[in-house]
């Protein structure tokens, strides 16, 4: 049992550390963040004006708005690491 508590203490500080890290100083590491995460952005294949927002890689919606496609994403992905983190929802 306390191992199991031990488990997701780690889990919850990882998550927290990336959580963290989204606002990074250096610019590398903020980007290797969210390339991890399961929440992207893709240019359309045969439309490059649309963006598509995607979950692990599969199109969630398609947008002309580059800025509300990265808005969502970083939305997504930073409620991700709150609720694993232990600070989001429940």
């Amino acid at each position: 049992m306390s191992e199991d508590k031990d488990i997701d203490e780690i889990r919850r500080e990882k998550a927290a550390k990336l959580l963290a890290a989204f606002d990074s100083e250096d610019p590398e590491q903020a980007e290797a963040i969210r390339e991890a995460m399961p929440w992207s952005i893709a240019v359309h294949k045969d439309r490059p004006t649309d963006f598509e927002v995607r979950l692990e890689g599969k199109v969630i919606a398609l947008t002309q708005s580059e800025e509300w496609a990265q808005l969502v994403v970083e939305l997504m992905n930073r409620l991700l690491l709150a609720e694993q983190a232990g600070v989001g929802w429940p």
